[in-house]
């Protein structure tokens, strides 16, 4: 496989790719003395031993940043393992847990982000359940710190209490806050017009990261009085919680109110329920997203022309891989002729090529059993990926953060050597797509 630089599309990402870098997890580093160290922007291939076992890694960051790690799958296409992690992050000492996760959106594996000033940190990555040895990847990388717009007023902020007035903001704004056990912090805005209203807590936010809260919309419906919309919307495995409007808001007063909803469970994986928090708000719509979230999509595999060893080669991406900037995104290919390459194609569309003055598909050649062998892509890029014993390779590209760039999307697809199938020497993968951007949370 080819672990290479990535040439960016023209106009789309202007700055220079970094060094995309997959390492291997060296045991033993089940302990903080252990720890292994790691920089941002690898992808960790890693496995569990046991059904108790657990990994430490060590980094250090020279200037403040949203530092993220996740659990991938590892496996094949079809294939692939999902083992159910924790993952932690700590002081320098590994004795002070700053921020935890228990699980993803996508899948089980965790997914653990927050900001943290300049300094060194260790993580910890926690087998949940399950036994036997299980092969995963983790994702580790850096993106900058998003401003904040407003901090919390003082204490009392929740109108409810005596003397309490909500903390102002407007929607579009990225505010923090601090909560203890019991405590509820409010967050008013107002609506001149009818607007669909979203507000997520995500990773903007410092250390310690509150890691259970609750998040619900209250409506100013005389002055002084506020009457909760709806219920509260919480995730009791991850900080992460989005709240959207049922419908558009009418003109007036509101707020978010933001809760601290209690401790439960044992050490070092309970919840304390006291710590600082971030929200992201956004009037759909009309002010910036609150989510600029990288996605993936790929296409059924009888888009791709059956080769000469009778099957379809098949490009595509593990479960949890996106391209996310500042990470290590891997593109896999399957089913390929073994020890060789394959040449990966990538542009900015899939319904004309060379400017827009070639329709797509074109034919490329006839494969086995008589199929068509159909470039879906406008190859503006090309890479060269070698394939192992077995047909399988992989391209490990990075997106360097430009904001110019987010939510761009990339077409992809693979012309396979394949000396015997044809006139050309060469199959076609299905074709993929992705979008550049943030966590897809």
């Amino acid at each position: 496989m080819l672990h290479a630089r990535f040439l960016t599309l023209p106009l789309v990402i202007t700055a220079l790719t970094a060094q995309a870098q997959i390492v291997l997890e060296v045991e033993p580093n089940n302990t903080p003395a252990q720890a292994q160290a790691i920089s941002p922007g690898q992808q960790i291939r890693a496995s569990f031993a046991a059904a108790v076992d657990e990994e430490w890694y060590s980094f250090t960051l020279t200037a403040p940043g949203q530092v993220h790690l996740r659990a991938l799958n590892a496996g094949t296409l079809s294939q692939s393992t999902t083992p159910d992690t924790r993952i932690a992050l700590y002081d320098a000492t590994g004795t002070t847990r700053l921020a935890w996760n228990d699980d993803s959106a996508i899948i089980r594996a965790a997914d653990c982000g927050v900001t943290v000033p300049t300094g060194s940190y260790l993580w910890r990555v926690n087998r949940k359940s399950g036994t036997g040895l299980v092969a995963y990847d983790l994702d580790f990388f850096v993106l900058p710190s998003r401003p904040i717009d407003a901090t919390e007023a003082a204490e009392p902020n929740d109108p409810r209490q005596p003397g309490g007035a909500p903390s102002p903001m407007l929607l579009g704004d990225t505010v923090e806050g601090t909560l203890t056990l019991g405590d509820t912090d409010f967050w008013s805005f107002t609506l001149g017009s009818p607007g669909n209203v979203r507000i997520a807590a995500l990773d903007d936010g410092g250390i310690p990261q509150l890691d259970f809260l609750g998040l619900r919309f209250f409506q100013e419906t005389t002055p002084g009085t506020w009457v909760g919309i709806g219920t509260t919307f919480s995730d009791v495995f991850s900080h992460r919680v989005q709240l959207t409007s049922n419908g558009a808001l009418q003109p007036g007063t509101y707020a978010v109110a933001v809760n601290s909803l209690g401790s439960s469970g044992v050490g070092p994986w309970d919840i304390a329920s006291t710590g600082r928090y971030s929200l992201r708000t956004e009037l759909i719509g009309v002010t910036a997203p609150v989510l600029f979230a990288s996605t993936t999509s790929v296409q059924p595999a009888t888009n791709a022309c059956i080769g000469s060893n009778g099957q379809r080669p098949q490009l595509g991406y593990l479960r949890g891989e996106t391209a996310v900037f500042n990470s290590t995104f891997v593109t896999r290919i399957e089913n390929t002729i073994p020890s060789s390459f394959a040449a990966f194609m990538f542009g900015l569309s899939d319904t004309t090529a060379l400017g827009g003055s070639v329709p797509l598909p074109v034919l490329l050649d006839i494969g086995g059993q008589g199929t068509q062998c159909l470039v879906r892509v406008d190859p503006q890029v090309l890479q060269i990926v070698l394939t192992d014993a077995s047909g399988t390779g992989e391209l490990a590209a990075s997106f360097p953060f430009v904001a110019a760039a987010i939510g761009t999307r990339v077409f992809e697809q693979a012309l396979c050597f394949d000396p015997t199938l044809n006139s050309t020497g060469l199959s076609v993968t299905n074709d993929a797509s992705f979008v550049v951007g943030d966590r897809s949370f």
